[in-house]
């Protein structure tokens, strides 16, 4: 299973990894959550949730972005 979040929110960021990490409790089923189009200023909050950052940066209206993924 794959859960993709598009937006750079960090509150729709947070509320996806609490209900994913709900969800599976029990399950052993593998998830990956990715964040697409993560501005680089916020990658330390998403660091602290445990994501890293997953490949090159790339630019989209001139701000530096990164995707980030956390493996459950």
């Amino acid at each position: 299973m794959k859960i993709t979040k598009v937006e750079n929110l960090y509150y729709h960021a947070l509320c996806v990894y609490l209900r994913t990490v709900i969800f599976v409790q029990g399950q052993n089923v593998p998830i990956d959550i990715e964040i697409e189009h993560n501005e680089d200023h916020a990658i330390p909050f998403y660091e602290s949730l445990g994501f890293i950052v997953d490949g090159d940066g790339f630019m989209e209206a001139g701000i530096l972005h990164h995707m980030m993924v956390m493996k459950l």
